[in-house]
C-alpha cells in the first residue's frame, strides 16, 4: 500500500491522539464492570488530545462501576468513590511510565484507561487508549507476528490510516471505534507481540494520504486475485480505491453461490414486503467480471399496484403536497384526513379517560385507575382501548366528509383536466368517480412520544420495578418539578430512533394495529383506502399544547415528536439508527399505509468537504435500500438558530426545512423555531 500511496511523515499527523474504543456495548453492555490495577488509579477528564487529572485514587486497586439512571457510580467494596462519573471521565492506571499503564477490565488486560456510559440500566464499557497503544493490539490481531517486518509495517500504516479516517464511526454510541472487525480487530494486551509493536514504533505517525487527506484504508485477508472499484462495492468512487490485479493473491480464487430460496430468505429478512421471486438475471458486472447488479422480479409490485393501479400508472406518478405521490387521471380523492393525537391516548390511560387541560371532563374510555394495573398487558390493553376509540372517531368523521363533500364543493377546472371525470361526466368532488382510486389517510401524531412513553412504563414500572405507577403519576402531575430523578430515570429507558429492538417492537405493534384497522374498515365502510400516515407538517407543535407531561420525560405542553422522527434529543445512536428504527417499525407486508416524514439535523462540519458529501450520499443510499418514504435535512448549528432567534434582522435570508417544505426561519412562530432548535444535532454519519 505504501508503494501505491505515499505514507505521510509524522508531522502530517502530529500530536498525541487518544481514542475511545468500545469493548462492551449494545447487546454486550454490562450490568456492572470490575477493574483492577496493581498501581491504583487516577480519575481524570480525557479527550482526543490527552487527559487532565482530577482525583488521585492510587490507594484503590480494585473498583466496580454500576449504572444509576443516566450516570455512573464507582465503588470500592461498599465505599462510594465517585458518585457521578463525568461522561468524559476516565479511570487511568496510576503507573508512572506510559507503557506501564495496564488495567484489567472485566477479566481482560488493556492499556491506559477505562470510561463508562450508562443507559437503560446497562454500562457501555470503553477503553480510553492512546492511538499507538491501540495499534499495538490491532496490528497483532490483524496480521500477527510471523510475517516479514516490512509487511507488518505496511499493515501498521494502513491500520493507523483507517483509525484516523474512521475516528467518528461510532460517535453516536459514545466512542470512536469498536473492538470488532466492523472497525479493526482489537484485543488489548492479548494480541501484542514484539514484532508488531516494533513495526508500529518504526512507522509512528505515518499515514496514507490522497489529495491531502488521510485515506480510508480498507484491507482484507485476501483479494482473491482482483480488487474492485469502491463504487462497485459501496457507493462513492474514491480516487485511491481503484480495482487492480493482485499477483500476490493467486491461488485464493473463490466463488459464491446461493439458491433462489436462500436469496429470497435474505430479501425477506431485510424487506418483508417482497413477494416470491419470479426470475433473476445479471444486470451488470464489474470490470473484473464480478456481479455488480441483479435484476430480481417478484410477485409483489409497488404499493399502489396492490391497491388497484397498473404498473404503468404507479410509475407515472406526480409529487403531491409535501410528501405524497399521486397518479394523474387515476387518483380521484380530494378530501384531507384526520390528525389523531395518540399522545393524548397515553395521557388518558394515566388519567382514566381524562386530560389535565380539560379537567374532569371524560374524553376517552374510562379504563380505570392505572395504579391498580399489575401487569404491562393490562396497561397496554387500556392504551389500545383509547387508541381504537380515536381511530373510530376519525373514521366516522371521514365517512361524513365523504357523504357531504359533493353538496358543498365543485371543481370545474380540476374535473376538466381529469380524464375519468371527463369520460364519465362527473365532478371530481363526487363521492365516487367511476374507475378512480381513492387514497385517503389519517395522520398518526406523536409516534416517538408514544413509543418512548410506553417503553418507559413497560421497562421501569412493570419489568424492572424501579418506579411505581403512583410515583410516576405524581411526577407527571408536578411536571417533574421536584421529581428530577424520576425524569432522568424515564429518559434512560429504551427510545425509538436508536435501532433498539425493545422500543421498536412497541412502535411496530402500534403501526400494525393502526394499519390493520385501516385495512378492515377503509374500503368496506368508507369506500376509500384510508391509510395510516405519519406526516404532521407542523401540527405536532399545537397538538403538544393540549397534552400534559408524558412518561418519556416530556414536560407539559411541549411539542410532540414529529412524523416518524425520534423524540427531541432521544436519538443518541446516530442518524443511521433513526433510519433503522423507521424500518423496523413499519409493517411492510401490510397494504393500508402511506407516507412517513422524517426530519434530521446535521451540523455543517458533519458534511463538509468531499468526505462529508460521500457520507451523505451513502446515507441517502441506505435510506433508499431500506425502502423508506421521505427524509429531509437541516444542515445548521444550534448556535446559529439561537442567534437568528435573538437578532432576526441579521438572518432574514436563513432558510430551513420544516415539514416537506422550506421557510424563512425568522418568519416561523417562536414555538416552531424552538421545535427546530430542540431537534437532535447529529455530528456524525
Amino acid at each position: 500500500m505504501s508503494a501505491a500511496f505515499p505514507a505521510a511523515p509524522a508531522e502530517a499527523y502530529a500530536g498525541s491522539v487518544w481514542l475511545k474504543v468500545g469493548i462492551y456495548y449494545g447487546g454486550s453492555a454490562r450490568d456492572e464492570s470490575n477493574i483492577y490495577c496493581p498501581d491504583g488509579f487516577i480519575y481524570c477528564i480525557g479527550g482526543r488530545s490527552g487527559w487532565t487529572q482530577r482525583m488521585d485514587l492510587s490507594d484503590y486497586t480494585s473498583l466496580t462501576a454500576v449504572p444509576k439512571g443516566s450516570h455512573v457510580e464507582v465503588y470500592s467494596g461498599d465505599e462510594l468513590v465517585i458518585s457521578s462519573m463525568d461522561s468524559s471521565g476516565v479511570l487511568m492506571s496510576a503507573a508512572p511510565a506510559e507503557d506501564s499503564k495496564i488495567i484489567t477490565i472485566d477479566g481482560d488486560r488493556y492499556r491506559d484507561g477505562v470510561s463508562y456510559l450508562a443507559s437503560g440500566g446497562k454500562l457501555t464499557v470503553i477503553n480510553y487508549v492512546g492511538l499507538e497503544h491501540y495499534l499495538w493490539s490491532v496490528v497483532g490481531a490483524e496480521i500477527g507476528p510471523t510475517y516479514p517486518i516490512e509487511a507488518i509495517k505496511a499493515q501498521a500504516i494502513a491500520a493507523r490510516s483507517f483509525a484516523i479516517a474512521n475516528e467518528h464511526r461510532h460517535s453516536g454510541q459514545g466512542f470512536n471505534l469498536c473492538d470488532s472487525t466492523d472497525c479493526q480487530a482489537y484485543k488489548g494486551l492479548n494480541r501484542e507481540y514484539s514484532s508488531t509493536i516494533s513495526a508500529c514504533e518504526q512507522t509512528e505517525g505515518e499515514v496514507i494520504t490522497y489529495g491531502g487527506r488521510v485515506v480510508n484504508a480498507y484491507y482484507y485477508a485476501s483479494s482473491s486475485g482482483e480488487t474492485m472499484n469502491s463504487e462497485d462495492v459501496w457507493v462513492s468512487a474514491l480516487g485511491y480505491a481503484r480495482g487492480v490485479h493482485d499477483e500476490f493473491a493467486s491461488g485464493y480464487e473463490w466463488e459464491s453461490s446461493m439458491t433462489i430460496s436462500e436469496l429470497y430468505s435474505r430479501m425477506k429478512s431485510r424487506y418483508p414486503g417482497y413477494g416470491e421471486i419470479i426470475s433473476v438475471e445479471v444486470a451488470d458486472t464489474a470490470e473484473n467480471g464480478a456481479v455488480r447488479q441483479l435484476l430480481i422480479e417478484t410477485t409483489t409490485g409497488p404499493l399502489y399496484v396492490s391497491k388497484g393501479a397498473t404498473f404503468e400508472e404507479a410509475l407515472d406518478y406526480a409529487v403531491s403536497g409535501c410528501t405524497e405521490a399521486r397518479m394523474p387521471n387515476r387518483d380521484t380523492y380530494t378530501s384531507g384526513g384526520a390528525y389523531i393525537n395518540f399522545a393524548a391516548a397515553v395521557e388518558m390511560v394515566l388519567r382514566n379517560g381524562r386530560m389535565k387541560k380539560y379537567g374532569d371532563q371524560v374524553l376517552g374510555v374510562e379504563t380505570g385507575d392505572p395504579r391498580d394495573f399489575t401487569t404491562w398487558e393490562e396497561f397496554f390493553e387500556a392504551y389500545k382501548k383509547q387508541h381504537y376509540l380515536f381511530l373510530r372517531a376519525a373514521f366516522v368523521q371521514q365517512y361524513l366528509i365523504n357523504k357531504i363533500r359533493a353538496t358543498h364543493f365543485a371543481q370545474p377546472m380540476g374535473s376538466a383536466m381529469h380524464d375519468l371525470c371527463m369520460k364519465h361526466c362527473v365532478d371530481l368532488h363526487q363521492e365516487q368517480v367511476p374507475e378512480g382510486i381513492n387514497f385517503g389517510y389519517f395522520e398518526f401524531m406523536g409516534l416517538g412520544t408514544v413509543v418512548d412513553s410506553l417503553a418507559a412504563v413497560k421497562k421501569l414500572v412493570f419489568e424492572e420495578k424501579k418506579l411505581t405507577m403512583d410515583k410516576l403519576i405524581q411526577a407527571i402531575d408536578a411536571n417533574f418539578e421536584g421529581f428530577e430523578d424520576v425524569k432522568a430515570l424515564l429518559k434512560s429507558a429504551p427510545c425509538y430512533g436508536n435501532n433498539d429492538d425493545y422500543a421498536d417492537e412497541i412502535g411496530r405493534e402500534l403501526d400494525r394495529i393502526s394499519v390493520a384497522y385501516a385495512g378492515k374498515y377503509g374500503m368496506k365502510d368508507l369506500g376509500i383506502h384510508n391509510d395510516c400516515r405519519y406526516v404532521p407538517f407542523t401540527s405536532h407543535v399545537p397538538f403538544g399544547k393540549v397534552v400534559s407531561a408524558t412518561p418519556n420525560g416530556r414536560v407539559n405542553w411541549f411539542p410532540l415528536s414529529d412524523g416518524s422522527s425520534a423524540s427531541h434529543g432521544a436519538d443518541v445512536n446516530g442518524p443511521t439508527a433513526v433510519l433503522l428504527s423507521n424500518f423496523h417499525t413499519k409493517n411492510y407486508g401490510m397494504r393500508d399505509r402511506a407516507a412517513r416524514m422524517l426530519n434530521l439535523k446535521f451540523t455543517p462540519k458533519t458534511l463538509e468537504g468531499e468526505q462529508g458529501t460521500e457520507k451523505l450520499v451513502a446515507f441517502i443510499r441506505t435510506f433508499i435500500d431500506l425502502k423508506l418514504w421521505h427524509v429531509q435535512f437541516n444542515v445548521i448549528n444550534k448556535e446559529t438558530l439561537l442567534k437568528a432567534q435573538k437578532d432576526p434582522a441579521k438572518y432574514r435570508n436563513l432558510i430551513v426545512r420544516i415539514a416537506g417544505y422550506s421557510a424563512y426561519f425568522v418568519d416561523l412562530s417562536p414555538d416552531l423555531q424552538n421545535d427546530l432548535i430542540a431537534r437532535t444535532e447529529h455530528e456524525t454519519i
